[in-house]
């Protein structure tokens, strides 16, 4: 009977005790053992590395503190052997200051640092021997140190930056990363000479450029952030003060990284049967659901279900189209759809945010570029949440064609990620659409062969889908839930899962399969990634609004991720390998569905934050129904943790400082314990050891999102089994006593259906002293974390 809500665990906090005290950095390891001869050469290759950065420092006008990039060879990756202890150590006047790839870390070197640095290579003893010092195994560790060089800084043209323009992509700006916020002039600590030199010699050349406009952009993390732009009366006059500026920013030792400024034009929102469509709400919404449109407008028609509007464009700019569909999705798109496509219940409240204006008037709306539309972003969201509690905000803008000069991260996902962390808020974000003319055929079922190889590297998600904060959402046929042909894919982050999950979006046939609401109130058909992603949306406010409105963001994405379903059409095992990058996850089920379960199963929730020096493991018996006669286990488990950890940009593709992991170990006869999990899309235990390279591809570390799971048949468990949380940071990480916040859930469940598992685990558990409470309840009682 499906009638029992998942469990909340009121005293986690009772669970949560002091880390096993362990040396981080482990036994130094020699990458060249039995290789004599090539570390010497090795050794030789890096000094006269460090004697070029010399030499260039030299030479630089501005600054005797000068950068270096370090890159690590690929199985030395882990900080258990970055150089930082030896090296670049602090009292060799080195100093971490970002990173660019995977295993990349960049060095800030002031004066006399190359020679020290020189020195402690040369102290690394040049025979292997059994228990190597810290020195050779941080030498060998090292694959190259290059000078943190002008393309480093600068990585596009002129000529590139001409053609993006005149392409729409970018726009006249630049934000410029600095690895030194220049704030610090400002404030009363106490700097070094070489360092205030540095700083100022910066900011005076900026002032010093009369065709210049700039402003310092605080951001998290460890850099400042400038954004500069020009001002100019002709193309021909722009050319030059743009060379001028670049040339500048190349060669300035505090810049990090240049990124020309995306142009709003390059955003998009994606756009009748003629019936009219009955949308009257009740006299009182309060008791709805509540989604924030970040759109075109909303149509008067749904004036009863709107509860705020957001709107400092000029009515001329609003036209409200693409807007209502989203809207119509959200108030009727179980009555127009059906419960097989929508199953959640009609009813919501909106939010309506009127940014988007009409296509030629972006410029002119937000004449200050996309810095100007992210900040009114920022204003609207915050107004919004506090006039109305909204939380959870669609938002169907993607750009047409990534900014060669951004990254894999691009500046639409990082503002999205610094509005979510500061005003807690989650976006919903589509995946984007392809072209008609870069489409996929159609899915055919029965022809996995077809499917895959109509997979592009170009139809990855577009910017801002991998926002790390957000739940990015991909578009599915109606028919029979295969990935439509126009839906951009993953993997849009390459240490993790991203688009997170996949709905319905209509096909991309003329009668799609999927049905909204006009401006003027008409049924009407319609496609596309950002019609899925309001579906999305309106199950996780659903969810947030039956446990009490303000549960943690953590636990609603959590929800939504660990109850998500795979249909029939990828369950074929030549799938295996893009699965992932075609529905994330999986699936969202309704709201009900994720909160209520049947007898045969057993779902807990643990939501809390765990500190750098704390770790949380909380025991429990196996099921006594689930145990066969000689003492084995059997029962599907799946796990899920979502984190919120610490992001700092100035780090590049390691821009996630922290890592947090959950664990389902059993206890054994000897006293230890064995993980009974595999990870989600991948074969490797949970806890099993394995490298840096291959724990990142397929263990999700440092991903904030991690899935694990088993069916278990005739599994040895010999003592209790244990939930446990760790926390892992990046090498340099302060400590972190407030801690990460996180939610775990764990699904117990007999696959046959019959044993009484629920009723077993919430005796057993509340016997051992964990207080348990219906989710509806707890969540409400418990508030934010």
């Amino acid at each position: 009977m499906a009638d029992n809500q998942i469990q909340f665990v009121l005293n986690p906090r009772s669970f949560i005790g002091d880390k096993d005290l362990v040396n981080g950095f482990g036994p130094n390891k020699d990458f060249f053992v039995g290789k004599d001869d090539e570390f010497v050469s090795h050794k030789g290759y890096l000094v006269r590395s460090l004697a070029d950065i010399g030499e260039a420092s030299r030479r630089n006008a501005y600054s005797r503190i000068t950068y270096a990039k370090v890159k690590m060879r690929s199985d030395a990756i882990a900080k258990t052997h970055r150089p930082t202890k030896s090296i670049f150590a602090q009292n060799k006047r080195n100093f971490v200051v970002g990173g660019a790839g995977i295993g990349e870390l960049l060095i800030e070197m002031h004066p006399g640092a190359i020679e020290k640095t020189e020195q402690a290579i040369n102290r690394a003893e040049n025979v292997s021997r059994e228990k190597p010092s810290r020195a050779r195994s941080e030498v060998s560790g090292i694959q190259s140190i290059q000078l943190y060089s002008s393309t480093d800084r600068v990585p596009f043209s002129l000529a590139e930056v001409r053609t993006w323009k005149e392409e729409g992509l970018v726009s006249n700006g630049y934000y410029v990363d600095t690895f030194h916020p220049l704030h610090l002039l400002l404030e009363q600590i106490q700097i070094s000479q070489d360092f205030r030199e540095l700083l100022l010699s910066f900011k005076n050349k900026l002032e010093s450029l009369p065709y210049i406009s700039y402003k310092e952009l605080i951001t998290p993390g460890f850099g400042g952030q400038v954004f500069v732009r020009i001002e100019s009366e002709s193309e021909e006059d722009y050319d030059v003060k743009n060379a001028e500026l670049l040339d500048f920013l190349a060669e300035h030792p505090l810049v990090r990284k240049v990124t020309a400024a995306p142009s709003l034009s390059s955003f998009t929102a994606s756009e009748g049967i003629g019936l009219n469509v009955d949308v009257t709400a009740p006299d009182d919404v309060s008791s709805f659901p509540i989604v924030g449109v970040i759109d075109n407008g909303i149509s008067e028609v749904f004036d009863g279900w709107k509860v705020y509007t957001w709107s400092e464009l000029p009515d001329s700019y609003r036209i409200e189209t693409h807007g209502s569909k989203v809207a119509g999705l959200l108030v009727k798109g179980n009555e127009l759809n059906g419960t097989d496509l929508v199953p959640e219940a009609d009813g919501c409240r909106l939010a309506d945010l009127f940014m988007f204006p009409s296509r030629g008037n972006w410029d002119s709306a937000y004449p200050l570029g996309v810095e100007n539309f992210f900040e009114s972003l920022r204003n609207a969201v915050e107004e919004a949440k506090e006039e109305t509690g909204a939380r959870i905000f669609n938002i169907s803008m993607n750009q047409e064609k990534r900014n060669p000069s951004e990254g894999w991260y691009s500046l639409a996902a990082k503002k999205l990620d610094e509005i979510s962390d500061e005003l807690d808020v989650q976006f919903v974000i589509s995946a984007g659409n392809l072209p008609i003319d870069q489409m996929r055929d159609e899915w055919i079922p029965a022809d996995p062969e077809h499917n895959i190889d109509g997979l592009r590297p170009n139809h990855i998600a577009l910017p801002p889908a991998e926002s790390l904060r957000g739940v990015s959402v991909m578009a599915l046929n109606p028919n029979d839930f295969s990935p439509t042909a126009y839906t951009h894919i993953g993997p849009a982050y390459k240490a993790g899962v991203k688009p997170d999950v996949a709905y319905v979006g209509g096909s991309a046939e003329r009668d799609s399969g999927l049905s909204s609401i006009n401006l003027a109130g008409e049924k009407v058909l319609v496609n596309g990634t950002s019609m899925s992603a309001p579906l999305v949306a309106k199950i996780m406010s659903s969810v947030d609004n039956k446990i009490g409105g303000n549960a943690p963001l953590e636990l609603l994405k959590a929800l939504i991720i660990h109850h998500a379903q795979y249909p029939d059409v990828i369950m074929d095992d030549a799938y295996n390998e893009v699965k992932k990058d075609l529905y994330g996850f999986g699936i969202p089920v309704s709201s009900e569905t994720i909160l209520i379960e049947d007898d045969h199963s057993f779902t807990f929730v643990v939501a809390d934050r765990i500190p750098s020096d704390k770790k949380l493991s909380l025991s429990f018996p196996w099921p006594a129904s689930l145990k066969k006669r000689d003492g084995s286990c059997k029962g599907d488990v799946k796990l899920t943790l979502v984190s919120r950890p610490s992001l700092d940009g100035s780090f590049g593709e390691e821009l996630v400082r922290e890592n947090i992991t959950a664990y389902l170990r059993a206890g054994m006869a000897n006293g230890k314990k064995k993980g009974l999990l595999k990870f989600a899309f991948s074969d490797i235990d949970d806890d099993e050891p394995r490298e840096e390279e291959n724990l990142i591809k397929d263990a999700f570390k440092w991903n904030p999102i991690k899935v694990s799971h088993a069916r278990l048949t005739r599994k040895k468990i010999e003592g209790d089994v244990f939930l446990e949380i760790e926390y892992l940071s990046r090498e340099g990480i302060a400590p972190n006593f407030d801690g990460v916040p996180f939610a775990a859930i764990l699904t117990i469940s007999d696959p046959k259906g019959e044993a009484p598992v629920n009723t077993e685990m919430k005796a057993a558990m509340q016997a051992l002293g964990v207080q348990l409470s219906d989710i509806q309840v707890a969540a409400r009682a418990r508030g934010q974390i």
